[in-house]
């Protein structure tokens, strides 16, 4: 792992964690937590959320949004092994299990198309948008029980959570990686009380129809929540202008809608992603992406090449 991210994380941990050298946290489940996804390939990305607390029974478990299977209930067991449990169901499964050894396969619910998993390695080596590390647990999945689909592999960093998803589809191969994450270790947040909206890219550089992934993030550390009102179902939308001011793209453009009002109270922080196209020709452009609220308060942009 890099020095700097080293020291990120230490950090970042509960100082007992540091000191007892106990087991890593895999997957770091506190509300408000969140990671955001991007592919391999243009059109699909997704952020995680852990938006709340939920009880089944006499356990206690963390309501995960996000993952494209839906809503799911987690809990870390103290052998760090990850349960999944789905209140349509009522049935529990193990998701990870992370205290496993290497090369010993284990029964897993994780995902419908795959049904055994294997701890490939604790030690490996994982490049993403966010940095290079060599403290990655990798997941390995057997061939999946459906034709063309299911997971294949993950990847896993101490403290931070999910990094690499791979996983086979009809289309062919697709990978997931990390560009994003909050985590909130019950530390003091240092930063003032404020409001703010940022929008991040992958890189300033693309080639001509490249994919990029946009990310907007709303962020209200205010005591009392931001009120947000969306006139239709659209919750945002970005647009691509060229250096003369001519959009050149823009991302709801013959999208359909509904027309129902929609309202959101905010205290924290929200992600909202979207994936556009590079232009085809060359050239320096704008990339503005703002929330679609009546009326339109949340703006941000960022400057790209493409070459």
């Amino acid at each position: 792992m890099p020095r700097k991210a080293f020291i990120a994380f230490l950090v970042c941990l509960p100082l007992e964690t540091v000191v007892s050298g106990a087991q890593p946290d895999y997957f770091p489940l506190q509300v408000g937590n969140q990671w955001t996804y991007r592919a391999s390939r243009l059109g699909d990305a997704f952020t995680v959320e852990v938006s709340d607390t939920a009880m089944a029974g006499d356990r206690s478990y963390f309501v995960v949004q996000g993952f494209p299977t839906g809503t799911v209930w987690l809990r870390m067991a103290d052998d760090g092994t990850l349960y999944g449990y789905s209140p349509d169901t009522g049935k529990e499964s193990v998701w990870a299990a992370f205290g496993a050894g290497e090369g010993v396969a284990y029964p897993t619910g994780i995902a419908p198309c795959n049904s055994t998993a294997m701890v490939r390695s604790r030690s490996a080596k994982v490049d993403i948008p966010i940095g290079h590390f060599d403290t990655a647990l990798t997941i390995e999945y057997p061939p999946a029980n459906c034709a063309d689909a299911g997971l294949t592999g993950e990847s896993y960093l101490p403290y931070v959570g999910l990094v690499r998803r791979e996983q086979t589809s009809i289309a062919g191969p697709v990978v997931y990686d990390l560009m994003y994450a909050r985590l909130n270790y019950g530390l003091t947040d240092l930063t003032a009380p404020e409001q703010t909206f940022t929008v991040g890219l992958g890189g300033t550089v693309f080639a001509p129809g490249a994919g990029a992934t946009v990310r907007m993030t709303l962020r209200n550390t205010l005591p009392q929540p931001l009120s947000l009102t969306f006139p239709s179902g659209q919750r945002y939308d970005v647009a691509v202008r060229d250096d003369t001011g001519a959009t050149v793209y823009q991302w709801s453009r013959g999208k359909l809608f509904t027309l129902l009002f929609g309202t959101l109270q905010l205290t924290g922080e929200k992600t909202w992603t979207a994936t556009f196209p590079a232009p085809p020709q060359a050239g320096k452009y704008t990339v503005e992406a703002w929330l679609a609220t009546s009326p339109v308060a949340w703006r941000g942009q960022v400057s790209i090449e493409v070459k």
